[in-house]
């Protein structure tokens, strides 16, 4: 069996309430991720054509944004959440008054523990096959502004939070619902994200910071 993880970033841009499978084909997508986001969709219309013709046996997994010990915290590759841990990680060691968040922080967006990613990973290899991409994902979703200020709280950083509006806020909301998830799994990924975020961030300080 093959497992194909798949980006949230597929998803139409035209929605604004949480995303549903059915709705996966119901628009373009986001300016900002067309390229990447295009060519992940493409990876199930291969499955599908495979399975036609080879009776190909796969599970397509649509995840949002993962995070977790093991993160990249480069600059350049990271997501929002990683990118902030080390903001306020290296603020708070260096003592400075403020850290900058790109964009006005109203974007919302859902985000997965690793571990409970590779609990759907594992998941898919057992269950029945079933055609159509499935969400895996924690059904609720935290505004930027909102998940600097968590990571700032479990940093234990003082200092003032200042949001760069001339940088771009991308998709404005990407939270899916997990109905299918629940069905087909009997299962949904349980990690706090106060918890996990306090898990990585540790990891940061041991793994990174520290080299």
């Amino acid at each position: 069996r093959f497992v194909n993880p798949i980006s949230n970033c597929t998803y139409p841009d035209v929605l604004d309430k949480d995303l549903k499978e059915e709705e996966w084909w119901q628009g373009p997508l986001h300016p900002s991720v067309l390229a990447y986001g295009m060519s992940r969709k493409y990876t199930w219309v291969q499955t599908q054509a495979f399975h036609r013709q080879y009776n190909f046996n796969s599970i397509n997994l649509i995840l949002p944004n993962l995070y977790g010990p093991g993160d990249h915290f480069q600059e350049d590759r990271s997501h929002a959440l990683g990118a902030l841990i080390t903001k306020f990680v290296k603020a708070k060691e260096n003592n400075l008054p403020e850290v900058t968040v790109w964009g006005t922080g109203s974007p919302v967006r859902e985000w997965l523990y690793v571990d409970d990613a590779v609990e759907a990973i594992m998941r898919s290899l057992t269950v029945e096959p079933f055609p159509d991409p499935v969400n895996v994902g924690v059904n609720h979703g935290v505004s930027i502004k909102e998940l600097a200020e968590l990571i700032k709280e479990v940093v234990g950083y003082k200092g003032q939070l200042i949001f760069d509006t001339t940088k771009p806020d991308g998709a404005p909301y990407k939270v899916m619902s997990s109905k299918k998830c629940q069905q087909i799994f009997g299962w949904l990924p349980s990690t706090n994200l106060k918890e996990g975020i306090a898990t990585t961030v540790q990891w940061y300080y041991e793994n990174v910071l520290k080299k």
